[in-house]
């Protein structure tokens, strides 16, 4: 399934990764250019125990994105 996360904060971005790791295929998006980029890079801007693992996961499987527009949201 298609899913679109609004928010890449302490429980978007978490949210996300947990969806992906079910086997969706995630569009986080989020205004904050910065967040986005590091998220995009297998990086987490906060602490998250077991995120950054679940990040990594969801990306190499392709089924994780990130963007700054809201046109990027899956449809």
């Amino acid at each position: 399934m298609k899913i679109s996360v609004i928010g890449c904060g302490y429980l978007g971005a978490v949210h996300a990764a947990a969806l992906s790791s079910l086997g969706h295929v995630v569009t986080a998006v989020d205004t904050d250019q910065d967040k986005v980029h590091q998220l995009s890079g297998g990086r987490v801007p906060f602490f998250e125990l077991g995120l950054a693992e679940l990040l990594a996961a969801g990306r190499h499987a392709g089924r994780r994105a990130a963007g700054t527009a809201s046109a990027a949201a899956a449809v």
